[in-house]
């Protein structure tokens, strides 16, 4: 195989990724890029979610880490999950003061993760606060997804 080849295959395999992300971390032309990739999937060597992004990894990969590595995407959300690894439970507006986000933003930021069940709320008189349901399959996710972006050692 190939080096550009090679790499493409093995980077996919390691943690999923897009394509630009794959197209800086392997260092080859666009259309190389491309190339291999049709032919991965044809081969079933890769699997592909389409969603704002195309994402590219690895077919044994549990589907909740893709969902979770496509809502990763987003920056707000991203820096949401960060500071709520740092909190046993935080509301929106102190995580709007954190991340100099408007609330609205927040709001659809915590939305999404509690629609696939990372964060929950917590209700109390007369507010509510959000906390993160598994901490240590968040940290497992991001090890697998992000590798790069996180160290767990900063949320224990």
């Amino acid at each position: 195989m190939n080096e550009c080849k090679d790499k493409i295959l093995q980077t996919v395999l390691k943690r999923p990724v897009t394509m630009m992300q794959l197209t800086t971390s392997v260092s080859c032309a666009a259309e190389t890029v491309q190339k291999y990739i049709q032919e991965f999937e044809k081969a079933g060597k890769i699997s592909s979610k389409k969603s704002k992004f195309k994402i590219f990894y690895n077919p044994k990969l549990e589907l909740k880490k893709i969902e979770f590595f496509k809502i990763m995407l987003n920056p707000t959300v991203s820096s949401v999950v960060k500071i709520m690894l740092g909190s046993s439970e935080i509301t929106q507006i102190e995580l709007s003061q954190i991340n100099q986000k408007s609330l609205p933003s927040i709001s659809r930021a915590l939305s999404l993760l509690v629609s696939n069940n990372f964060v929950q709320v917590n209700y109390y008189a007369p507010g509510k606060s959000w906390s993160i349901i598994d901490k240590d399959q968040i940290l497992s996710f991001m090890r697998e997804t992000h590798p790069n972006q996180f160290s767990s050692h900063h949320y224990n």
